[in-house]
């Protein structure tokens, strides 16, 4: 777990339940609040012109939600939505900056989550650059 429950708590956090394909938040929405997957799964959406689902990312208990983008302030560049049962913890911007303040090891966590998600997806890159079909392909099926 990214960040002790008791710890968000202690600032305010709500716990909230989702039903499958319920939207936790959409693509090109402006980040307000810190999500911490307790139990579930949540998919990480976008779609094409078309309206073909891409699925960017899968994550499980104990995984934060968006948050590089809540850091930067940036639009997500996805939709997040359950695809389980999912209980979700959430405090706001300004409380997760409190706690980074109160507690700099959340700040090294954090940093350590987002730093392994970029090294992962470099790596894939690199797979994929890399390889002929059959061998992307394989690679893919391994990390699925």
């Amino acid at each position: 777990m990214l960040i002790k429950e008791n710890i968000l708590y202690s600032v305010g956090a709500t716990k909230e339940h989702y039903r499958p394909g319920e939207m936790i938040f959409r693509e090109d929405a402006i980040p307000q609040y810190y999500y911490q997957i307790i139990t579930g799964k949540v998919k990480l959406t976008s779609s094409n012109e078309t309206g073909k689902e891409f699925i960017q990312n899968i994550l499980s208990d104990d995984s934060a939600v968006g948050e590089s983008m809540l850091i930067l302030g940036k639009a997500y560049p996805f939709n997040a939505v359950t695809i389980s049962q999912c209980s979700i913890l959430k405090i706001s911007r300004e409380q997760l900056f409190v706690l980074m303040d109160v507690y700099p090891s959340i700040s090294i966590d954090l940093c350590k989550a987002l730093s392994e998600r970029a090294y992962e997806k470099y790596v894939l890159m690199r797979e994929i650059a890399n390889k002929n079909a059959q061998q992307r392909l394989m690679e893919m099926m391994d990390l699925i």
